[in-house]
């Protein structure tokens, strides 16, 4: 049996939106330290400004949540292990990029465990019961979403040199139904 965590919506959302702008971070600084093959940078640049629109994004829900609060579930419960993985990547994204190992295919798998990881353990718990006006919002929140996984699966398929991690990809790609491209 999983272990559960219970966070208040707007402990959540203040999480996610940290998670956002830290992720915003670790690629504007991978964009730095690899721009080989051609096309990566632009690809991490492009995460990068996606990341800073999720936090918009979660920023505006937190402020909607404030001055509506019975829109959302008070309580959200997610899985320990989960929570654990976002507190590791907060706390040691910096000292991993400078890591002299952490390649490329390493940056790849760190994008694609924490964006899988945000998506179906975090935004499915959040968005089990929101009314209107916030649909709209999460709505705009998960397509994001979708087209940042798009987007990511792609550029492993293109430059991963890791079987495992290109596999993941592609199972990813055909199993992840609710996502038009993956």
């Amino acid at each position: 049996m999983k272990h559960k965590d219970s966070y208040s919506t707007p402990e959540l959302l203040r999480i996610m939106g940290g998670l956002e702008l830290r992720m915003n971070q670790f690629y504007t600084k991978v964009a730095k330290k690899f721009t080989e093959p051609e096309g990566i940078r632009i690809f991490w640049d492009s995460l990068a400004q996606q990341e800073s629109v999720h936090s918009t994004i979660i920023y505006t829900l937190s402020n909607m949540y404030r001055n509506n609060p019975g829109m959302f579930n008070e309580i959200v419960e997610v899985d320990y292990a989960t929570m654990s993985k976002i507190e590791d990547f907060i706390k040691t994204s910096e000292e991993k990029i400078n890591n002299e190992d952490f390649d490329l295919n390493a940056a790849l798998q760190e994008a694609f465990d924490l964006e899988t990881l945000e998506v179906n353990d975090i935004y499915d718990r959040i968005i089990e019961s929101p009314r209107e006006p916030f649909l709209a919002v999460i709505d705009h929140l998960i397509e994001s979403e979708d087209a940042h996984l798009n987007s990511l699966v792609e550029a492993i398929l293109e430059y991963a040199s890791s079987d495992k991690l290109i596999e993941k990809a592609k199972n990813l790609r055909a199993t992840f139904s609710i996502h038009e491209q993956v």
